[in-house]
């Protein structure tokens, strides 16, 4: 859920550490990572796919970046004078918020990279070149080194 910092909720200047209600994670518990608050997974639905998942983090990405751009922009229109800002004090709320904005999006992008990473087959323990060798050092057959430069090639 990439969302612009203009009109998303999370831009808001609500504190990222007070707590709301919890409500029910809209994901399933294998690709929650602990350390990231609850909101993260009952407010924004998992990917669906492989590609759904690249495209969020590619959309987060550029959020990102658009927030980091508009930083620079008001930084620039304060030190030259021109500010829609009357004071530092309103400016660096603002700042505040997006900086708070930046956090959450940060936040997205981990989840949905976990989950990528979690659906990636090259990652998959039983497929692994690395696995493969283990089990095949735990049996021990009488042609491992065979199988082993098949495995390897």
């Amino acid at each position: 859920m990439a969302t612009s910092t203009n009109s998303s909720r999370i831009f808001s200047n609500i504190s990222s550490t007070e707590t709301k209600p919890r409500r029910e994670s809209l994901w399933p518990e294998k690709y929650i990572i602990e350390n990231l608050p609850p909101w993260i997974y009952s407010d924004n639905n998992p990917p669906t796919n492989k590609a759904e998942c690249a495209a969020k983090i590619s959309s987060i990405e550029y959020t990102i970046a658009d927030i980091d751009i508009q930083m620079e922009i008001r930084q620039s229109e304060m030190s030259i004078g021109k500010s829609r800002y009357d004071n530092t004090y309103d400016f660096e709320k603002w700042r505040l918020g997006a900086l708070k904005a930046k956090q959450s999006q940060y936040y997205l992008l981990n989840a949905y990279r976990y989950w990528q990473v979690l659906n990636d087959d090259k990652y998959d323990e039983e497929d692994t070149k690395l696995n493969k060798l283990i089990k095949l050092l735990i049996e021990d057959p009488k042609d491992f080194v065979q199988l082993a430069e098949r495995l390897l090639d």
